[in-house]
């Protein structure tokens, strides 16, 4: 009777000690999965953000670049319109960088321009070029903070690379704008 009773209780006890260890195995396994599942999310999140912002600058490049053809289509100083055609010129340069990085990634970036962009109207050639310069400083600037996001955001070396490059190009840009703006105001 004892001998039952033995086997009975540790029959009892392994059945309830394998029932333990499948059990915290479970939990641990749940955990494993929960812990990727949350790393896949912000790196989708991450991904999701890198490209919203990559749309945008290629977005205020586009509108760069349309700002620069109103430029030249004034009657404006020769310096005024070399600017312009040499901004035109450096942009579609990054408009290059902007598509070939976005293409590696699978992002589709805009083709056109994406806000209304002024053009001559009655205002004296002056004063449009002016305001225009102004508005393309701007842009520069807003796309110069959206790349200075991008890289502090990512870790992937073809957004470091692009925002180092753009940046060089973009600041190059901003200090001939910022020039020209300088010699019209004294001019003025």
């Amino acid at each position: 009777m004892k001998f039952k009773y033995l086997v009975r209780l540790t029959f009892i006890m392994v059945i309830t000690v394998c029932l333990l260890i499948s059990c915290n195995y479970i939990l641990e396994n749940n955990t494993a999965k929960n812990r990727l599942s949350k790393e896949s999310i912000n790196r989708i999140q991450t991904n999701k953000e890198e490209a919203r912002l990559l749309v945008k600058a290629a977005k205020m490049n586009l509108d760069i670049l349309e700002l620069c053809e109103n430029i030249q289509n004034t009657n404006s100083d020769s310096n005024i319109i070399d600017l312009a055609e040499s901004l035109e010129k450096t942009h579609l340069e990054i408009s290059k960088n902007y598509n070939t990085v976005a293409m590696e990634k699978l992002i589709s970036v805009p083709t056109y321009a994406s806000e209304y962009i002024p053009t001559k109207n009655s205002a004296t050639d002056e004063t449009f070029t002016k305001s225009t310069l102004k508005l393309i400083l701007n842009k520069i600037n807003n796309q110069l903070k959206l790349l200075d996001t991008l890289a502090n955001i990512s870790n992937k070396t073809e957004y470091k690379v692009l925002t180092i490059r753009d940046s060089f190009k973009l600041n190059s840009s901003k200090n001939k704008i910022e020039n020209i703006l300088s010699e019209l105001d004294k001019s003025t």
